[in-house]
């Protein structure tokens, strides 16, 4: 073999050589997939999957699983581990969220683009390491690798020599293409190396974290994980198999459940249980470290003195000046920072049990408001794969119907199953495919039915029935009226009645469910009774010949209300509503007595109108009297005019202090008549039939 290719191939088994030695110290890492296989999955509709792991371990043991980074906090919130045979679990570790070259920047030991132990020999330099060449074993600590080149048929070859320092100080140099393997003796070094090849090796799987559980006890031991994780919603979807006419056989319905399996795992003879409802739960970031601020404090520092300078006095006191030592101030500071504390909270996975109460391909149990599918049969479904899988299939309770509704389809009514529930199970919503005899009829969505339970399942237009629907409505004439608080109401009736007009052309009798929306304020008269009630419609069922015109009427009625406010009476009112028997003669006398007293409120206001005017034309006559006093010279017969124009001004003056009193009282007398009005108004209370 050339030297060349014989140095590379050497090369390369000293890297395997060397590998070796770690995967011994790694045996106990390996990934119990196997053993600790998935056992069973529980699907909820709102997002979330429960899993269960068993299996064995024997001793102490390290196991690991793998999961995706954005399932790390529902791992750490849901996480359950349990030793079934006396052993316990001691610690649960696993991958920070730390990018790898942040972890491998403590330790002293790397590998960059993949390179082998050639590599990583010159970075242990100082370790003690054992060789094995030829049948000699060589121990010392490595001094460097020394790159010689070597002619090999006129080409250089680059030659690698290990150097080592022996105990006895001797120095040796060794081919490392003629070793067979390199031991490391140095526990450090070996730990930084296994922790650079697992680091490493996680970094390449992107989205995966590695959780290790650590194991403790004596002998073979069943394990039990369990957890949950965010998984897709599982589906519901049917077959309604209706049987052809003139059968006797019952119509089958057939349930299957749509499963997804978008983990990495297969799921293997696996025991699945689907759930509906909504039970509380959400997401909590328990993987991204979290930290909170401390507050920082700081030691009080006092200013330097500089040494100070005594100034020389004139005179020297002579007398000592002694200090006692309690007179002396004494300061103290204390600074207490608040001690955190920190709470862990475990929350146990559910651990579902089936209780069988139905021998079919699921068991159903009541949860509350939740109700859960148990499979009968172990599921098997591929990683990255989905499934159906049968949920229901049994008989049922119904027959082939029509159902109308003007606002779904004015002219026809649609092919509808009358199902009722008689599985036993209660059934998920979900689309609906009828089969009519050998035939695709059409297709539907139902809501979740409950046992015993009838819905009306529509999946096609019947083109041969048709439907025509006419309404009129009319008001009556009062028949009742009120008073009360100064109003009088009238009620009177309004009537509407709608005629649906079925045609049927079908050959064959059938069976309608007519729909009539619902109003506020009405009710039904003279109709049959309704056989069912929706929040918006009423539902009527109609049987129909096999050919010919059916008529179905509904009449309704409600009562309409109007007003009319008494401070508007009047004689011509009053008589009106004699007459019409609104009111009895009582009310007639106590509105006549309501007209009278506002007549009088009448009068008072045409009497302040007239003071107004009165004082109106005054305060325009002292403005012109005053401007002419003002043009008036000082002859006679000017003096004359001026003291006549004074006394005019004089007696206006005295005219418009008596016009004020006047409109004082009349105000008063104002306020007071309306509140007889008001009083009057108020004390009216009646209420008859006409």
């Amino acid at each position: 073999m050339p030297q060349c290719l014989r140095a590379s191939v050497c090369e390369a088994s000293q890297y395997g050589a060397a590998s070796l030695s770690i995967q011994q110290r790694l045996r106990y890492h390996r990934p119990m997939d196997e053993a600790l296989r998935i056992r069973k999955v529980v699907l909820y509709k709102h997002g979330v999957g429960f899993f269960e792991r068993e299996g064995r371990v024997n001793g102490s043991a390290e196991i690991e699983l793998a999961f995706k980074t954005s399932d790390v906090s529902d791992v750490l919130k849901s996480l359950t581990v349990l030793d079934l045979d006396g052993g316990h679990i001691s610690s649960i570790s696993y991958d920070a969220l730390t990018p790898a070259e942040k972890l491998l920047e403590d330790i002293a030991i790397g590998a960059p683009g993949g390179a082998g132990i050639l590599a990583v020999l010159p970075q242990i330099q100082g370790a003690e390491i054992e060789i094995a060449a030829g049948s000699e074993r060589l121990r010392g600590q490595v001094l460097g690798v020394d790159v010689v080149p070597h002619e090999v048929h006129d080409s250089l070859v680059p030659v690698h020599w290990l150097s080592i320092l022996t105990a006895d100080g001797e120095t040796l140099r060794v081919d490392v293409a003629e070793t067979r393997s390199i031991r490391i003796l140095d526990e450090k070094v070996l730990r930084d190396l296994e922790f650079f090849l697992r680091t490493t090796l996680a970094a390449k799987k992107r989205d995966a974290r590695q959780f290790t559980l650590f194991a403790q006890g004596e002998g073979e031991r069943r394990l039990r994980v369990s957890y949950t994780v965010e998984t897709p919603v599982w589906k519901a979807t049917y077959r309604v198999l209706l049987p052809r006419e003139g059968s006797e056989d019952e119509p089958l319905i057939q349930g299957w459940a749509v499963v997804d399996n978008t983990q990495d795992e297969d799921w293997n003879e696996v025991e699945l249980s689907l759930i509906a409802g909504l039970p509380i739960s959400f997401v909590h970031d328990l993987y991204s470290p979290r930290y909170l601020r401390r507050p920082v404090v700081k030691v009080e520092e006092q200013a330097s003195i500089a040494p100070p300078m005594v100034e020389e006095s004139y005179a020297l006191a002579s007398a000592a000046m002694e200090f006692e030592e309690d007179d002396l101030p004494l300061r103290s500071m204390r600074r207490m920072a608040p001690a955190g504390m920190a709470s862990a909270m475990m929350a146990p996975a559910p651990q579902p049990r089936m209780v069988s109460s139905v021998d079919v391909q699921t068991r159903e149990r009541q949860i509350g408001d939740l109700f859960q599918y148990a499979i009968t049969r172990p599921v098997t479904i591929k990683r990255n794969q989905s499934a159906l899988v049968p949920i229901v299939l049994k008989p049922f309770g119904g027959r082939s119907v029509l159902l109308y509704n003007s606002e779904t389809r004015p002219r026809n009514p649609l092919s509808a199953v009358e199902f009722e529930n008689t599985t036993g199970l209660t059934l998920e919503g979900g689309p609906v495919t009828v089969i009519d005899g050998d035939t695709y009829a059409g297709e539907a969505m139902i809501e979740t039915i409950k046992p015993a339970q009838t819905q009306l399942i529509p999946y096609s237009v019947e083109l041969a029935v048709l439907v025509d629907d006419r309404s009129d409505s009319r008001t009556d004439r009062v028949h009742r009226t009120r008073v009360t608080r100064g109003v009088l109401w009238t009620y009177s009736m309004e009537q509407r009645r709608t005629v649906y007009t079925i045609a049927n052309k079908s050959g064959r009798e059938r069976a309608l469910y007519l729909e009539h929306r619902k109003l506020d304020g009405w009710d039904l008269v003279d109709t049959p009774a309704p056989h069912e009630s929706t929040p918006n419609f009423y539902r009527f069922r109609v049987e129909l010949a096999a050919t010919g015109t059916t008529e179905f009427v509904v009449a309704e009625r409600r009562e309409i209300a109007n007003t009319f406010s008494l401070v508007n009476v009047n004689s011509d009112i009053i008589a009106d509503y004699r007459s019409a028997k609104y009111i009895d003669d009582r009310v007639r006398e106590a509105l006549e007595k309501v007209v009278a007293l506002k007549a009088r409120v009448a009068q008072i206001d045409v009497e302040r109108s007239e003071a107004n005017r009165e004082l109106a034309a005054i305060n325009g006559d002292q403005q012109r009297i005053r401007e002419n006093l003002k043009s008036i010279g000082e002859g006679l017969d000017e003096k004359r005019l001026r003291a006549t124009l004074v006394e005019k001004l004089i007696a206006q003056e005295q005219r418009l202090e008596q016009i004020a009193a006047s409109q004082t009282s009349l105000e008063q007398q104002r306020q007071q008549a309306q509140a007889d009005v008001d009083a009057a108004i108020a004390g009216i209370e009646f209420e008859g039939e006409i």
